[in-house]
């Protein structure tokens, strides 16, 4: 199954992909209009320029009947001649897999090869007093291996960007590689002791063991390469053990107010991310601290606002509304920053019983996020003004979005009871039941496999 499909419950058709999702599956994909979902994909697939930057200037170069000029060809970036920080950032696009904060001004979309990530992005990891192996980007798990510290090595000493062994040579074809560096007779072990473990003498089983995670998106080979004990793969993001976060690139590049505002944003991502509630708590604690923070040093950014005014609408403080329709008057603005002030605006009015901003506010958020959340909240809204045909519409488009949802068919069914429509109501009434009964069979069957 898909990514996020292998398991009972899955998200059927609500799962949404935004920019992020699409950055590591295909090349340069941009917001339209600041919306989160309707996106501008350039390249459906990982294009050339992905690695090697722009291409324009290269294709009319060699197109052109004039002498090529000289041999390195300075059109067209070849990572060959990167740094080994530079030729890194390349892989370390997708490959990074952390807690990712755009640093003020900038998106990650900016970044061009050649250029350095960490001008762009910072990545966070969390670390905790828990001493099992955490899944983390397989190039901040390369940094911790002794191959990576003690060479030149990049990811492309093993890895040909343009060329993918067949599954049955990937063993011979890597084992070759750890043998351009190493000697046979390294190993610890004794040819028959390692053909005892490894039948195959494969380096890899040992020294990058491949495990199942607890992240329903992979399945990955560890790139620390070095001696694995017994261990525990878990999710850092999900951990039980309260940690701290720190940068894994460099950040002396930056002001100490910048460097506050990313941490900060970083704890208000992991606050959401945490799946128990008193760790939730503490993280969105921290991040409230730093925002309010850099706000008193004078700091005023949209996504700062728009994170601190999510995070205190969360805590119940009347404080969020009034940031979060300020965060409404930046121009530049993220999608994801926008869109997350418009939630806070709209819940915030809505609560406070002002149905018309309440109103304006929805307008505004259904134009840049297909939500089913937004469509119930204009039903009530629309209702409520006396609009009992606007709110049936917006139902409508809410059961569209979430079309196995029992209690969107149940508003439906209520609606058209109002108006009349007997027959309607009952028809909706069945489909209501039918979902319950076949996401009770759902969850027996979760409970069956668990």
């Amino acid at each position: 199954m898909s990514p996020g499909y292998n398991h009972p419950r899955h998200m059927g058709f609500t799962r949404l992909i935004d920019a992020k999702c699409l950055n590591c599956h295909s090349s340069r994909v941009e917001s339209i209009n600041k919306s989160l979902q309707r996106l501008s994909i350039h390249e459906q697939a990982i294009g050339c320029e992905r690695c090697h930057g722009p291409g324009s200037l290269h294709a009319e170069r060699w197109n052109s009947p004039d002498d090529a000029g000289p041999d390195v060809d300075y059109t067209i970036v070849n990572p060959d001649h990167l740094n080994r920080k530079e030729n890194e950032s390349i892989c370390a696009q997708c490959h990074l897999n952390n807690i990712e904060v755009n640093i003020r001004g900038r998106e990650h979309s900016d970044f061009r090869p050649g250029l350095l990530l960490s001008d762009f992005t910072l990545n966070y990891r969390l670390t905790t007093s828990d001493k099992s192996m955490k899944v983390v980007g397989h190039v901040e798990q390369l940094h911790r291996s002794r191959c990576f510290q003690n060479s030149k090595m990049r990811c492309t000493t093993c890895h040909d960007p343009h060329l993918k062994p067949a599954a049955e040579h990937q063993r011979e074809y890597f084992r070759k590689k750890c043998l351009s560096c190493h000697a046979d007779d390294d190993c610890g072990l004794t040819i028959h002791d390692r053909r005892q473990q490894q039948p195959l003498d494969d380096c890899m089983a040992c020294h990058m063991p491949k495990s199942s995670t607890d992240i329903p998106h992979f399945t990955f080979t560890h790139h620390r390469i070095g001696l694995h004990d017994p261990m525990t793969v878990q999710n850092p993001r999900n951990s039980t053990t309260i940690g701290t976060l720190e940068p894994i690139s460099d950040v002396s590049h930056l002001s100490q107010i910048d460097r506050l505002r990313c941490l900060g944003i970083a704890y208000a991502i992991q606050s959401e991310a945490v799946s128990k509630i008193a760790g939730a708590q503490i993280y969105a604690q921290r991040a409230i601290a730093i925002f309010e923070q850099v706000r008193r040093q004078g700091l005023r950014d949209p996504e700062v606002d728009s994170a601190l005014a999510t995070l205190y609408w969360r805590a119940g403080r009347p404080a969020a509304r009034k940031l979060a329709e300020s965060v409404l008057q930046f121009e530049n603005i993220s999608p994801t920053a926008l869109s997350n002030a418009l939630y806070v605006a709209e819940q915030s009015q809505f609560e406070a019983g002002d149905i018309d901003q309440t109103l304006v506010t929805l307008d505004r958020h259904l134009r840049v996020r297909r939500d089913a959340g937004d469509f119930l909240l204009l039903s009530k809204c629309k209702y409520l003004k006396g609009d009992r045909q606007g709110a049936l519409d917006a139902l409508k488009q809410a059961a569209k979005i979430v079309p196995d949802s029992a209690t969107c068919e149940d508003y439906i069914a209520n609606l058209y009871q109002e108006m009349g429509q007997q027959k309607l109501a009952a028809k909706h009434r069945r489909r209501a039941r039918r979902l319950r009964e076949a996401n009770r069979r759902v969850r027996t069957r979760e409970r069956k496999t668990q």
